[in-house]
């Protein structure tokens, strides 16, 4: 099967390693899999990046629209899309990809548009806290707000598209009931991890090859930011480590941000956080994830993140928040503490530091358990390749 994916980046970033493992799964079952992207970085000859134009992206920005201006018609004119069988959407946003593009593909191609986050359905915000806090877009930069137009544009052109929308849990699912996006065909399909990579390794051999203290509680946090991420929650992160600035047997990890902190920056985030920067190594990322008690994730706002399904293959349990689709992935696996309430965050953080070693285990043993069920890379792979013979089946019968 030839198969096109369309995302803003390949391999940074959760939306983007889901793509990103998914293709190279398709690659290793046999499959000619392309990837185009806004922004790419890694060296993958099957990754092309769409070209861009630096006037396209001041236009995007005086009209306050980033829906119309980018040169993604472009994707037509390639032998990647010619020779496609299908054509997975994922995030389309950050100014790369001119919504028409895929009114015109749904036409030619079946399509599918897997919705990692919010944009689709609103008028331009991606994730519950953004929307919560979102200021108005200004036309020409001083004149109307344009969110109002942007989504009207939005209910157009999927009013004169065709395609099937994938969700990854149960909350994104209901969230596009509806919507401008709720009168297409949806499916539920969870995101997927490797579990060979992301499995339990020995805590005390992980902590020796990351020299990581062996006697000492270790609380791991991972971003994209580190810790400056506010997104994720890395403001709650600092005030729980600051309250157990004076315990020297408690080290809180953050992981995250493009480079290590230097040395007279680490005053301002507390003496008791190492900040280990940018970790693109999987195997490394399973060795802090095993090497940790237990994984803090306090985000503000989240659809399925991957770094909570890769704890808790590795056996780690998790404390958050209550936010969107993080408790029906955590369940009976770990400790939810109430939407962006420190002290409820707190507490299940000294409960979690407290546990028993049998409630310990029962929570290891249910999130490896968990995770080999239901996110396995296999399991999300085959549910897919079922849906794009399922669509292409469907549209070759409607041509």
């Amino acid at each position: 099967m030839n198969i096109l994916h369309i995302n803003t980046i390949d391999n940074r970033g959760g939306a983007a390693r889901v793509v990103w493992r998914l293709a190279n799964e398709q690659k290793r079952l046999g499959h000619n899999v392309s990837t185009f992207v806004g922004y790419k970085y890694s060296n993958d000859p099957s990754v092309r990046e769409i070209p861009r134009n630096p006037l396209c992206r001041r236009l995007s920005k005086f009209f306050a629209n980033d829906l119309r201006f980018s040169r993604s018609n472009w994707i037509l004119k390639t032998n990647e899309y010619r020779k496609a069988d299908i054509i997975h959407c994922h995030n389309l946003h950050s100014g790369f990809f001119n919504l028409k593009t895929i009114e015109i593909m749904s036409k030619e191609k079946p399509i599918l548009w897997t919705l990692q986050d919010l944009w689709p359905i609103t008028s331009g915000c991606t994730d519950s806290y953004r929307c919560r806090i979102e200021k108005p877009r200004k036309f020409c930069a001083i004149l109307w707000d344009n969110r109002k137009h942007l989504l009207e544009e939005k209910k157009k052109i999927y009013q004169n598209s065709n395609f099937t929308t994938v969700t990854s849990s149960q909350w994104m699912t209901e969230k596009i009931k509806g919507s401008a996006i709720g009168h297409l065909e949806n499916r539920l399909i969870l995101n997927g991890i490797d579990t060979h990579i992301f499995t339990p390794r020995d805590r005390l051999e992980s902590r020796r090859e990351l020299e990581l203290p062996l006697d000492k509680k270790i609380i791991l946090f991972i971003a994209v930011g580190g810790i400056g991420d506010g997104l994720k929650g890395s403001n709650y992160v600092e005030q729980i480590a600051n309250h157990h600035l004076k315990d020297k047997d408690k080290l809180f990890v953050a992981i995250g941000r493009n480079k290590k902190i230097k040395s007279d920056q680490q005053a301002e985030i507390g003496q008791n956080i190492i900040q280990t920067g940018y970790i693109g190594d999987e195997d490394i990322l399973a060795k802090y994830y095993s090497a940790a008690d237990f994984f803090l994730y306090p985000s503000r706002a989240d659809n399925s993140p991957l770094v909570v399904t890769e704890a808790m293959a590795c056996g780690t349990p998790v404390v958050s928040f209550e936010t969107d689709g993080i408790p029906e992935m955590i369940s009976e696996c770990g400790l939810l503490a109430q939407r962006e309430n420190f002290e409820d965050l707190l507490n299940k953080t000294e409960e979690m530091l407290s546990i028993s070693p049998e409630r310990y285990l029962k929570m290891r043993a249910l999130g490896i358990e968990k995770i080999k069920r239901d996110y396995s890379l296999e399991k999300m792979a085959t549910e897919y390749m079922s849906l794009y013979s399922e669509l292409i089946s469907n549209f070759q019968a409607n041509k």
